[in-house]
């Protein structure tokens, strides 16, 4: 704008730019869902997000709820951001999958559930055609307490399981098989078989009917310590908690003792080594 002084001079008078005011999107969890291998978020102005799952079992409460991990941020426009979280390789037991989400003074500002409800539709979407799909049940159990989900092998060795099933239950599109369960790892030492890693449990074992066989969705067990006598009462029946073997720990000395000879002979069949060249 040009404007005119007295002298018949001019001067430019300039208008002031309007200031750009830029208001901060509110902390908000927007989407949850399966973006197979991930779980992914979408959200806006988040500090942290976490997955966490719903076991089954009974009278769970919220602090029994299971926390699978928190999400990675993979990107962020002015705000907008997009998290993802590797859905684990062994499937996990749960009756709802969630996410929640936290803002920077790290409050929770939302939860979104995946919208598939119940242990069998949750292992239908998330890992169904796992590795232990298509084997008869006996198979898939052994298969379950072979994995790296019931034993962590210490020398690379050789995974050999020996169990007794307590009892049985059907559910909607599953079964549940309560079992004893053992498994030992053989290695060759100076080409003598040798025991490494061993794991002892009672478990509740979910599997899944399918057209070829039988999958295990996975199963549950009692933590040791200050939680074993709460997780029993969570994850078995009444009538599995009253048999001798649960309440009596002689009893299951003398099953671990049963289930090391037969495990023995195992290791004398695969090694084709003479019991008395075993070093357990």
């Amino acid at each position: 704008m040009l404007g005119a002084l007295g002298t018949g001079a001019f001067f430019i008078i300039k208008k002031p730019k309007p200031e750009t005011i830029v208001i901060p999107k509110t902390p908000h969890l927007s989407e949850f869902s399966i973006y197979k291998p991930d779980w992914r978020a979408l959200a806006e102005n988040l500090k942290k997000i976490e997955v966490w799952t719903i076991p089954p079992g009974n009278n769970i409460a919220e602090n029994d709820y299971i926390l699978v991990g928190a999400m990675s941020l993979k990107s962020d426009s002015d705000g907008s951001q997009t998290w993802t979280l590797p859905i684990p390789k062994n499937p996990i037991l749960a009756e709802q999958i969630f996410a929640s989400g936290f803002d920077g003074g790290g409050n929770k500002v939302g939860e979104i559930f995946l919208p598939q409800k119940g242990v069998a539709n949750i292992y239908d979407a998330v890992w169904a055609g796992g590795p232990a799909a298509g084997v008869d049940k006996d198979s898939a159990v052994k298969n379950f307490l072979s994995s790296d989900a019931f034993i962590k092998p210490s020398f690379g060795g050789k995974i050999f399981v020996s169990y007794s099933t307590l009892g049985e239950k059907t559910e909607s599109g599953y079964f549940i098989e309560y079992i004893f369960g053992h498994a030992e790892e053989y290695y060759l030492k100076n080409n003598t078989p040798t025991k490494g890693a061993e794991a002892t449990s009672f478990l509740a074992v979910y599997l899944r009917k399918i057209s070829s066989g039988y999958a295990v969705m996975g199963a549950l067990s009692p933590r040791a310590g200050e939680n074993y006598e709460k997780d029993l009462q969570h994850i078995f029946p009444a009538d599995i908690r009253a048999q001798k073997i649960v309440t009596d720990a002689n009893s299951r000395t003398s099953k671990v003792t049963s289930f090391e000879k037969d495990i023995s002979y195992l290791v004398k069949t695969y090694f084709k080594s003479p019991p008395s060249e075993i070093v357990k």
